[in-house]
């Protein structure tokens, strides 16, 4: 009887190295942009059991932002609402600096509180820093010329 008890108090201090570690917002929703002349896109890839809000997604200035349909969820919490697993890609018109808001969640039920980004575009080299505390993260990139932006 003693060494049923022993194993499992060795079992349950053991599992809490197994508990759940949610990975840095950045990893879970990494960010990305790219720019033409004529747009800005912008490109989330998900960490693989991520998601991010439909509805918590916004650009400042504001713009009216066509965002493709999420996957439909519903719970008693938030009723019913959509997300978006995996990446998501949105095209907005050109600007030199957007402020992007968004928000998401893993799927083990640990949510990241609200996230801003600022995108600044110059030439071909676009940053993107924290709108809070200006972290830099930046990626020097071609400009992309499609066949509509030579006609």
């Amino acid at each position: 009887m003693k060494k049923i008890l022993l194993g499992l108090c060795l079992l349950l201090t053991a599992l809490p190295g197994f508990a759940f570690q949610p990975l840095p917002v950045d990893e879970a929703f990494a960010l990305s942009a790219q720019t033409n002349k004529k747009s800005v896109v912008l490109h989330w890839k998900l960490a693989s059991g991520y998601y991010l809000y439909r509805d918590r997604i916004s650009l400042k200035p504001t713009q009216n932002i066509n965002l493709t349909m999420g996957i439909a969820k519903e719970d008693d919490i938030l009723g019913k609402y959509q997300v978006y697993e995996d990446k998501l890609i949105l095209t907005v018109p050109a600007a030199t600096k957007l402020v992007v808001n968004y928000q998401g969640c893993a799927a083990s039920g640990f949510c990241y509180p609200p996230v801003s980004k600022l995108v600044s575009i110059n030439g071909n080299v676009v940053n993107i820093t924290n709108a809070e505390d200006a972290t830099t993260s930046s990626i020097a990139i071609a400009d992309v010329e499609t066949a509509q932006d030579k006609a």
